[in-house]
């Protein structure tokens, strides 16, 4: 019977090496993938809280009468600017039918509190049904830019603090996201255009 020959050291050390650079580069995949993965996951939630704040801009703004440049309600001011849009909405009952007489306001704004925070604020006549609307209401808490234009019909751009904002037709809303993630910063941005379709003149 033959005689089983060892393996010497140089081969055991040869061995392990080899193992070592295998397993590195397989832990290397794998960590990349995994990174890439939670990268996607990070980027499909950007997207999905910028399209449900945009469509809920898009949704409540449309029905709007025109936007007010600036309104005091309960001793609070609020007023339309580049960061901030306050709408005039016509007043409804309970079954949805306007109401001739009131007014109804609508805010979308960044949080004065904070600087990450788009938030949706209702501000109704005490004979309206929105009285019973939940306000505020949180649309997103991973904004690094929130930003309104206003144009007349004719396309014209209007400046908070120089133009009548209320001679707006149509508003331009920018919504950009941001959050850190396993590869470093992401970040997602969208845009609307909103023509009012019930503004009076």
């Amino acid at each position: 019977m033959a005689k089983q020959r060892a393996f010497t050291v140089i081969e055991l050390l040869t061995a392990g090496t080899i193992g070592i650079v295998v397993a590195t580069v397989v832990g290397y995949g794998i960590v990349q993938g995994w990174r890439a993965f939670l990268n996607q996951q990070d980027q499909s939630e950007l997207d999905r809280a910028n399209r449900s704040t945009i469509n809920q801009i898009e949704t409540q703004a449309r029905g709007a009468t025109g936007v007010i440049p600036a309104v005091t309600i309960a001793g609070t001011l609020y007023q339309s600017d580049a960061t901030d849009v306050v709408l005039h909405l016509t007043p409804i009952d309970s079954a949805g039918n306007f109401l001739t007489t009131g007014d109804d306001y609508l805010v979308f704004r960044l949080r004065p509190t904070t600087t990450d925070t788009v938030e949706e604020m209702l501000l109704p006549d005490p004979a309206s049904a929105r009285l019973n609307w939940p306000s505020p209401v949180t649309l997103n808490s991973l904004s690094t830019q929130f930003q309104v234009r206003y144009f007349t019909a004719g396309g014209t751009e209007l400046i908070p603090g120089t133009d009548d904002l209320s001679a707006s037709a149509q508003l331009t809303v920018t919504s950009q996201l941001g959050k850190t993630g396993a590869l470093g910063n992401n970040s997602q941005t969208l845009s609307t255009n909103i023509f009012f379709r019930n503004k009076t003149t």
